[in-house]
């Protein structure tokens, strides 16, 4: 009997594995975000974003974690105020770090920058 692959389908962003780590896809409604967040065109490729480096396996208690962390994006990106509540840097939901904490810079600039 041929294993089938794991897939969350609580919401349109799915959870795969990566070499034993999991990882979010996102549906193309989404990439036009992705496409300015990453600087790069995904042509027509979906958008991966990895949690293993955030500890994420392929495990039923991670598992659990990365359906949660789907939901909450998908819960942000598709409000009407997304803008406000959808944060690029990812540290919202737990998996910042990397290129995407640079971004707190570039879009959210401080008071003290803009007053010099």
């Amino acid at each position: 009997m041929k294993a089938q692959p794991k897939v969350q389908t609580a919401c349109d962003i799915t959870i795969g594995v990566d070499h034993g780590s999991l990882r979010l896809q996102f549906p193309s409604r989404h990439s036009p975000l992705w496409e300015a967040l990453d600087g790069k065109p995904l042509k027509g490729k979906p958008k991966y974003l990895p949690l293993g480096r955030h500890g994420y396996k392929d495990n039923p208690e991670d598992w659990k974690r990365a359906t949660q962390i789907a939901i909450a994006m998908e819960a942000d990106l598709d409000h009407p105020e997304w803008e406000k509540l959808f944060d690029p840097t990812l540290a919202k939901y737990g998996i910042g770090g990397g290129k995407y904490a640079k971004l707190a810079d570039v879009l959210q600039p401080s008071v003290e920058r803009n007053n010099h």
